[in-house]
């Protein structure tokens, strides 16, 4: 076998691959196609003669070892990977550059690999190669070096430019800042950080790309006041601030979530001022909200009697109640229109 130039395994149960392969260096074509092959070791740098590799169709994945490929001898000019779950995420993004060392028709073979984009709603699959040359060129280089940047969307058609969206996540990071964002962001993830109303007051929504954001968590941070910035956004999908310091919230913004029928609210768990005026009473807005039970009156509401009390508790007539004069007037213009 040591002069073996031909080796056909597809289509069996194989999950490995290591050096006992090794002793077979004189191969020129190995195809491990459709096995199960979830590991394989970096050995075919041992292989001078190899032209041709056919791994597609196994369950390789995001923890592939980049230096299969990387040394892989230069006589190989055929190389097929497709039919391998292959996820569109930034940690393959080593393929695109690597690929462009290799000949013209491995590239075209390369082509046809497609990626699973993980976020997406309607498990999209994308061509492999155009995706990491995307997240090479335009997304990872504009990533915040404390968060994570995935595809969320990316649709690519012949001779077109591909048009995709960007999820951003940068929960649990310890930011004091507002980060700047890839361009097409439009899912971001701020939870559990260190952001204060001079962060906020500190955002640019235009120079730092936020104009896209459909989804935007600011959960468990210190912010204070949301003022009128965020009105340039979408947020059609969601928008989570609880758990920060508000205390109210301005009546366009509250317009704008109440616009889209499908979004998700959460405001819970911040210290309202609870007031017949307020914004966060209105009852519109807390028919939006899904965490309504955990909106709490707190010091500063009106009728002080409310403080601690759940909103969702407390009748409009206590947080609103007539007085005595407005109550003769509607008296009268009951008897006028005979009710």
């Amino acid at each position: 076998l040591k002069h073996l130039l031909s080796l056909d395994l597809s289509h069996n149960s194989l999950e490995r691959v290591d050096e006992s392969l090794i002793a077979l260096n004189k191969l020129e074509t190995i195809n491990l196609s459709h096995n199960h092959i979830t590991h394989i070791k970096p050995i075919f740098s041992h292989f001078e003669h190899l032209k041709s590799l056919d791994i597609s169709s196994n369950k390789l994945s995001a923890n592939f070892n980049k230096q299969v490929l990387k040394e892989l001898p230069a006589s190989v000019n055929y190389l097929d990977i497709a039919g391998n779950p292959w996820p569109c995420t930034p940690i393959l993004s080593w393929m695109y550059p690597w690929s462009l060392s290799r000949s013209i028709s491995i590239q075209m073979k390369l082509n046809s690999s497609q990626c699973n984009i993980e976020n997406s709603p309607t498990h999209q699959h994308s061509p492999l190669l155009t995706v990491m040359k995307y997240y090479s060129v335009k997304v990872t280089p504009q990533c915040p070096d404390q968060c994570s940047c995935h595809f969320y969307h990316f649709a690519a058609g012949i001779n077109i430019s591909p048009t995709y969206t960007v999820i951003v996540n940068c929960s649990s990071q310890n930011l004091t800042s507002f980060p700047s964002l890839p361009q097409q962001t439009t899912v971001l993830d701020l939870s559990h950080n260190l952001l204060s109303q001079d962060s906020y007051d500190m955002l640019d929504v235009v120079s730092q790309n936020y104009l896209d954001i459909s989804s935007l968590i600011l959960s468990h941070n210190y912010l204070n006041s949301l003022g009128t910035k965020l009105l340039k956004l979408k947020l059609h999908r969601s928008f989570q601030a609880d758990h920060n310091a508000l205390t109210d919230i301005p009546y366009d913004f509250s317009l704008l979530l109440q616009k889209y029928d499908n979004n998700q609210i959460y405001l819970g768990s911040n210290p309202w001022h609870c007031t017949c005026n307020s914004e966060i009473a209105d009852n519109s807005l807390q028919e939006k909200l899904q965490d309504l039970m955990d909106v709490i009156c707190d010091a500063g509401s009106v009728p002080h009697s409310i403080v601690g009390r759940k909103l969702m508790d407390i009748h409009s007539s206590v947080l609103c109640p007539s007085s005595e004069k407005a109550e003769k007037k509607e008296q009268v213009l009951q008897a006028v229109c005979g009710v």
